[in-house]
């Protein structure tokens, strides 16, 4: 989608796109938080490691993903974009994800 149809977009169409972009994300965190509440503590710390890693990934990536589009305006990777610019969200992405994972 091109940058005017993207501004063209209402509050919740552009939402809805955005959430449609990270649901599997969401869902895994969803899933993970109501595991953690509602199951029993595992017995094995690896267990617990593991699902606390998956859990940080993925609220890095939506915490990547949303101050990536309250930051910068929408960059297609589909067009001749700026190699600069691309690299920059690769980057963006990697470093909050990284953070997340290693606990904070």
């Amino acid at each position: 989608m091109a940058n005017e149809e993207k501004k063209d977009l209402g509050f919740f169409e552009n939402f809805w796109w955005n959430l449609k972009r990270i649901w599997a994300d969401c869902l895994v965190l969803i899933l993970l938080i109501a595991a953690i509440v509602f199951l029993p503590a595992p017995e094995s710390g690896l267990i617990a490691l593991g699902l606390a890693k998956l859990m940080f990934i993925s609220a890095g990536i939506i915490h990547a993903h949303i101050t990536r589009k309250l930051m910068w305006s929408y960059i297609d990777f589909n067009q001749d974009t700026d190699i600069v610019k691309r690299i920059m969200i690769v980057v963006w992405y990697a470093v909050i994800i990284w953070g997340w994972a290693r606990g904070g």
